[in-house]
């Protein structure tokens, strides 16, 4: 059991490294401060 909740846990937080990867990726192609501001 114990070891079915690490591998939730692990690919949970994989997916959301990846998203979260993708989202900086998006603001950083963006640039400019003014974009930064209408992302948040």
């Amino acid at each position: 059991m114990q070891k079915n909740i690490s591998i939730l846990l692990y690919n949970y937080v994989k997916d959301f490294l990846i998203a979260l990867t993708k989202h900086i990726f998006k603001i950083l192609k963006c640039g400019n401060s003014y974009n930064l501001e209408k992302t948040v």
